[in-house]
Order: C-alpha cells, then structure tokens, then sequence
C-alpha cells in the first residue's frame, strides 16, 4: 500500500529555525574596513641587519631574507656554491629538522621558497595569511642563524639539482642558454659564475664549503629583512626574539671575515670580457619528447650595457632599449616568459655595476644562421622612433614583474639599497627614471653594445652553426 505523498522543502518545516530561504530581516551588513597604506618602514638593527616593509594592509602577506652571498662571491673551485648553499639552508637548522620545517610551512597554509637575485643576493622567502606568517618565518630566521649543513641532508638533493639544470636546458632552452652565455661573456670574471651548480662541480660544493661560504657573507649586515603587507614593529620583534640571535662577532664569522671577497662595484663593468661556447646536443634523442625527431638550434647572443644600481637613468635607458628592440621584432608583452617559443626574443640581464643586454634565436639548423645575422642586424639598428611606446611597455613590464605581486615586490624591497647604508632604491625613482629616457639614451646604449664584443652560447644541433668571427658579428 503506497501512501500519497507531497514534496516539502526544508525551509517549510517549524524546527525553531529561521526560513533560510529568504535574507533576515533587519540584518545589517558591517561596514568594510579601508585598507591603509602605512609606507615603506625602513629600521637598522643593533646587529646590524636591515629591516624594510611596506604594509598595505592586503590579504597576502610576503616576508623574505636575502643575505649578500650571491654567485658572484662563489669560489673558483667551487662554481654554483650559491646555488647548493640556496638548498642547503632551506634543509635543516639546530632547532627543526628538514621535516619538521616543511611541515610548519605546510601547517599553516604558507609558501615557501628560495631564489636568487641579480647574482649578488640569494634569498628566503615566504607568503601566508596576516595572521600565520610568524612561526614559519621564525623557522627561516633561525635557519639564516644557525644552519646544519648536515651531509646527508644535502646529499639527498644533488640528484635533484642535476635534474633541474638537465630540465632547464630541454623545456626552457631560452632562459638556460642566457643563464650559460653569462658564463662567457664574463669568463673567469665574478659574473661568470653559474647561477646553478653544473653536474661536474656538484660534487666539489660540500658542506664544508658551504659551512665556509655561510660564514663569510652571511652575516647580519649583509642580511636584508623584507616584509610586504606586514606590521613593521611585528617583523622587528619577530625577528630578533628568535631563540638563535644572529651576530656579527659570532666565533665562525670573524674567523674568516679577512677571507671575504671584496667587491669594487663601481669597476663591475671592467668584467665583461666577451666569449663564445658551443654545447652540442641532439635535443631529440635526450628529451624523448619529439616524435618527428627534428632538430633544433638555440643560441643566445650577447652584447655588454648598464647595470642597475649604480646608475638608476643608465638601466631605465637599457630597459627601454629593449623594449623598443622588441616594437621592432613584434614581440607582445607577456606575463611568462619562461616558456618555450620559437623565433627571436629579447633579454636584458642588469646586474649592479653591468649588464648583458642581446637576443635569443630558436630555430632549425637550416635557418638559424640567417636569422640570428638578422636578428643582431636589427637589434644593432634600434632607434627611438616609437619612444613612447618604448616608455609604455618598460614602465608596464617593470611593474609587472617586481611591484604587481606581493612575492616579486618583497624581493624588490630586499635588493635595491644602492649601497650599505639605508638609502633605497624605490619604484618612483625607476618610473622617473623610464620617463625620462631621451633618444640620445636609447642611442647610447646601442653604441655600448655595438662597440663591444659579442657574446654568443649555441645549444642544440651545433656542427653547423659557425663561429662568431664567421658569422662577422
């Protein structure tokens, strides 16, 4: 015997509840809170250290370390130590063990990594919740105070490591072989050294050396603390209650403090020493993903320009360069750039006292030499024609790629002081910079290239690619 029966929805039923079905009635709805943008903050530690922030009051927030102790203070022996050192702090300290790190990290929500800047810094960063950056963040100030360096910690990672730069030369072959020209134009020069540690030199980066190159430049004056979207006063507190105090007259610190390497920057621009490298390899065969089997030609070329913090005009000058450089080979402004593309594609790497500024040429063996001929031709013949185009798209890139993100402006906080004191680098002085780059500018800048000696690194199907002094470059 079926019973006759009537659908009900819930909200029909007395339970004591209100009829979720329809909006409360007299409900108010609470006023929004105005974000407040406190300024930037900049503060001196007693040990040194350097404390900087700009709190907008937003719902990311980014906080970093970056310490002094980039690839350009790694030691002929060992090539690519920064890189190893990147790893090796991020594994372990004496308080938390590579496991129980990670699991901070991951227990409250947070994003962790490690980066490299411009070769001369190297950097800790970390993005979470306004209300649960603090207890991972102190895991990363103990880490920069008091590291492990465990040998068996950084064993587990060398495959790793040689796994990457493998990856980077197949599925970002732009981008690998900028990272590789560098090494020729400044060869044997402190920018020649790798920003990743190559298969054959990773076993010389132990953690002896690394012990030894922590000692020497991570020290708090060379440690920058960034925080985006922070209390100023919290960061300040958080970092030095730390239950590892951080200091300059540490017993391993001034032990090889005279070791140091002393760096003129303003004499950077001497280094450039001009160079070429072919690395011969069928692509086809060691990536495995390309049924067709065809072959292909990389190269990077490279000519010496401005750096980009000794002179704030001379690198708006270069930006803008490029960016004309790329209105003259269509090129769009994207967001990633790390992704395989075929043709011609500009570069413009400032460092602080020099830069390297040229193009990238991915293509068959067929035609690669033509359009690399090509390609420096046109690059040779920039001019200011569309200048305020030019003007545009740098001001647009740069916001882009180190102001628009809490993460990449963090980075830009904590490596743009111009020397050791407090005096900054800030975005209106680059804007200003940009907008007021002239064609005389943009024409000294091509001068500096074309009167410098070329740079060139060719990877992929090689034999019959032909030098520079062929190509009449």
């Amino acid at each position: 015997m079926l019973r006759r029966t009537a659908p009900r929805s819930i909200a029909e039923y007395k339970f004591g509840q209100p009829n979720l079905s329809q909006p409360f009635k007299g409900a108010t709805k609470a006023a929004a809170s105005e974000a407040k943008d406190h300024g930037v903050k900049i503060t001196k530690l007693s040990n040194g250290a350097k404390v900087i922030t700009h709190n907008k009051e937003g719902s990311q927030v980014a906080v970093g370390l970056y310490a002094d102790a980039g690839a350009i203070y790694d030691p002929a022996g060992a090539p690519g130590l920064n890189y190893v050192l990147r790893w090796g702090l991020t594994t372990a300290n004496f308080e938390n063990s590579l496991f129980q790190i990670d699991r901070t990290i991951r227990s409250y929500g947070a994003a962790a990594d490690h980066l490299e800047v411009r070769k001369r810094f190297i950097g800790l960063r970390l993005e979470a919740r306004p209300d649960s950056w603090k207890a991972p963040f102190d895991n990363y100030v103990t880490t920069l105070a008091a590291p492990r360096f465990a040998e068996p910690d950084i064993e587990r990672f060398r495959d790793t490591m040689d796994n990457l730069a493998s990856e980077a030369r197949w599925q970002r072959p732009r981008e690998y072989t900028v990272d590789r020209l560098e090494t020729v134009a400044f060869y044997k020069e402190n920018l020649g050294s790798p920003r990743f540690v190559l298969p054959e030199s990773n076993d010389a980066c132990s953690s002896e050396k690394l012990m030894l190159q922590y000692s020497k430049y991570i020290t708090p004056s060379r440690v920058v603390i960034a925080g985006v979207n922070v209390d100023h006063n919290e960061l300040v507190s958080t970092y030095e209650n730390n239950s590892y105090p951080h200091s300059e007259t540490a017993p391993h610190h001034v032990a090889v403090a005279a070791d140091a390497k002393k760096i003129d920057f303003a004499q950077e621009d001497k280094s450039y020493t001009g160079g070429e490298f072919h690395e011969q390899e069928n692509r086809a065969k060691e990536m495995g993903t390309k049924p067709d089997m065809e072959s292909e030609t990389i190269v990077a070329l490279g000519f010496k320009s401005f750096g980009r913090i000794n002179n704030v005009k001379d690198f708006a000058a270069a930006f803008v360069t490029q960016q004309l450089f790329n209105v003259n080979i269509e090129d769009g402004f994207r967001y990633n750039r790390l992704d395989t593309t075929h043709g011609v594609r500009s570069f413009y790497r400032p460092y602080t006292g020099t830069g390297l500024i040229g193009l990238t040429v991915h293509a068959s063996p067929s035609t690669i030499t033509k359009e690399v001929i090509d390609a420096s031709k046109l690059f040779k013949s920039t001019k200011a024609d569309n200048l305020a185009i030019g003007k545009a798209r740098a001001a647009a890139a740069f916001y882009a790629a180190e102001l628009e993100q809490s993460r990449d402006y963090c980075d830009f906080l904590g490596t743009n002081f111009s020397n050791k004191d407090l005096l900054r680098i800030s975005p209106e002085d680059i804007f200003a910079a940009i907008e007021g780059v002239t064609a005389a500018d943009v024409k000294r800048v091509i001068d500096l290239a074309s009167s410098s000696k070329p740079s060139i690194w060719v990877s992929g199907e090689t034999l019959s690619f032909p030098s520079l002094r062929q190509l009449g470059l």
